[in-house]
């Protein structure tokens, strides 16, 4: 399960940048590509049982968006694909980068101006 160990960089990665704000976290709303291959049931799971082994606030909401995922073909053209095997509809070349929907990222972070 390698959403645990993705949890745990998200989480380590929270703590250095907000620094004592870390522990006023109530909300994280993560971005996930369609393609990036994470189960975002376990990486919740994963946050989750990281913030309470930790002490941090238990009742923080994680918010998961999946993103779609965007293919750039060599005829230049940008293109939505659901299948790995999906062509490029402008000119039918497989051919093509996939610029968006392999990766994860933190959206947004809130947090708690309570002491």
């Amino acid at each position: 399960m390698h959403e645990f160990a993705i949890a745990q960089d998200i989480a380590s990665s929270l703590e250095k940048s907000l620094g004592n704000e870390f522990k006023k976290i109530t909300t994280i709303n993560i971005g996930i590509g369609t393609f990036s291959g994470i189960v975002s049931e376990s990486l919740t799971l994963g946050l989750e049982t990281i913030f309470k082994i930790n002490n941090i606030n238990e009742s923080i909401k994680i918010n998961i968006k999946e993103r779609e995922c965007i293919a750039k073909c060599e005829c230049g053209n940008m293109y939505k694909i659901k299948n790995i095997f999906d062509i490029c509809p402008k000119c039918s070349s497989p051919v093509r980068e996939i610029p968006e929907g392999m990766d994860i990222f933190v959206d947004s972070v809130e947090i708690s101006e309570e002491n």
